[in-house]
């Protein structure tokens, strides 16, 4: 009983924060408007310091796998989620997400080629102190039989990633940066 309410509710405040927001009412400061709330899935590896907000319906549904497929300079690191399939296996061509951690310097060299970017993701958030950019790539397409459990699996993961904004995050890995800065 009390859902409906809550709906109405929540109806009622949005649409009189839009009404105010038309009619000249203030808006709210960037710091308070984007501030960060999660009604989704936060995704952390420690090892690599990547962090990642995602929809909630990913919890459960996907296994992250640790390592670098493809070698280039400054890449430090790279994470891939893999959807887990009906049968509870993961595959290598059922990766969600890559996330790649370079370095500054490492992202610059690819960062105005375009056929670097497709293979490593564009960035997605960067760390200033330890000079740190946290590169995404999504899916480009759905490795399943049309029609298939599985195919509906990965592309409803894909559709809710897209219904919302992805915020990312790199945090303190377990990897030492000096070392690879010098």
């Amino acid at each position: 009983m009390h859902a409906p309410r809550r709906l109405a509710t929540v109806l009622v405040l949005t649409c009189s924060g839009l009404v105010g927001v038309a009619c000249g009412g203030e808006e709210k400061p960037a710091a308070v408007a984007e501030a960060p709330v999660s009604l989704g899935h936060i995704f952390l590896d420690s090892a690599t310091g990547i962090a990642l907000d995602l929809p909630a319906d990913w919890r459960g549904r996907y296994r992250n796998v640790r390592g670098i497929t493809e070698r280039t300079e400054g890449l430090l690191d790279e994470l891939a989620l893999r959807y887990i399939r009906a049968d509870s296996t993961v595959s290598a061509d059922s990766s969600l997400i890559v996330a790649r951690v370079f370095t500054a310097d490492g992202y610059r060299r690819i960062a105005d080629d375009s056929v670097a970017i497709t293979r490593f993701g564009g960035m997605a958030t960067r760390d200033t102190e330890r000079s740190l950019i946290l590169t995404l790539r999504l899916s480009t397409g759905n490795p399943f039989t049309p029609g298939t459990a599985d195919a509906f699996g990965y592309d409803s993961l894909m559709i809710s990633l897209f219904s919302r904004p992805i915020r990312a995050g790199v945090g303190k890995p377990l990897y030492d940066t000096a070392a690879v800065r010098k």
